[in-house]
């Protein structure tokens, strides 16, 4: 009985947790070998704790699968409208085309390394003569980060999933200062956003100034 931490094939930078209680077996592909031996910590605290069931419930969700329940789920509880929506939509757009049809369970480090070091590569606006290419700022793909992180301490507690890959993400992610990388308006492209909003949505416009010369975010505005 007992938990252990090894490759499976030696020299091939995956660990595995190979885990014997009870009579049963089970053994989870963890990724890096700090992580697996983070595991090995969590899964021996919840055995002395008689917290531990090494047999999964069922059959495993997709990602997409479980995401969708969570969203249902602690999502929809949990969440103003607004922030709801920002949550589906990095799900739709990144997440799930990323991740969705793969078994949740069997996602590792490394997957979410190489899906961390591709979305800040992606040049999700092209250059043009006035304006730089944008890619999508730390700050953004560890939101999205941070989402993926609470389906997987979810589906842990729901027993489908043994390992959280996302915790301690930051070494990969490098946040920049607030404020860096920020693409403002110019003095002119903000008179034609004011003028447009004067002229076609009048009702808006009090609050759209307000929002450009004081730089309050829109639920102080509303407040």
């Amino acid at each position: 009985m007992g938990v252990k931490v090894r490759e499976k094939v030696k020299s091939s930078g995956e660990w595995w947790v190979f885990i014997n209680h009870n009579g049963d077996r089970r053994s989870d592909k963890v990724g890096s070998k700090r992580a697996a031996l983070d595991l090995k910590t969590e899964i021996e605290k919840k055995i002395a704790a008689a917290e531990f069931q090494i047999k999964l419930p069922g059959p495993v969700p997709t990602f997409g699968e479980y995401a969708k329940k969570w969203m249902a789920g602690y999502v929809r509880a949990s969440l103003k409208p607004s922030s709801r929506s920002s949550y589906e939509n990095g799900l739709k757009v990144h997440l799930v085309p990323a991740f969705g049809k793969r078994l949740i369970n069997e996602i590792t480090r490394k997957d979410i390394k190489d899906f961390i070091y591709e979305k800040k590569a992606t040049v999700y606006r092209p250059a043009t003569e006035d304006r730089p290419e944008k890619k999508y700022s730390p700050r953004t793909v560890a939101s999205l980060i941070h989402r993926m992180s609470s389906i997987f301490e979810h589906a842990i507690e729901d027993g489908i999933a043994a390992v959280n890959p996302t915790r301690r993400p930051g070494r990969y992610i490098q946040q920049t200062k607030l404020g860096e990388g920020m693409d403002f308006l110019t003095p002119e492209e903000g008179g034609a956003v004011l003028d447009a909003a004067r002229q076609h949505f009048p009702k808006v416009y009090p609050i759209i100034l307000t929002a450009m010369m004081t730089g309050m975010r829109q639920g102080e505005i509303i407040a």
